[in-house]
């Protein structure tokens, strides 16, 4: 779990309580816990969307942009 919020950190810049929070709600899923981040707070609205190659380096993958 340690290292899934410090990815989910990594990736969007929250605090370390958001990305618990987040994780918990999202069952683990690193992806939609950055959507959960993202859609749901005000430090998600300002990041800018990541690139491909950001994403992989991140996460070592792209995840699956369609909803």
């Amino acid at each position: 779990m340690i290292e899934r919020i410090k990815q989910v950190r990594k990736i969007t810049g929250a605090g370390v309580m958001l990305c618990r929070e987040a994780l918990e709600k999202s069952g683990g899923n690193i992806e939609k816990a950055v959507a959960y981040i993202h859609e749901n707070t005000k430090i998600g609205k300002r990041c800018e969307p990541w690139t491909d190659e950001e994403w992989i380096r991140a996460i070592g993958y792209v995840p699956n942009k369609s909803k």
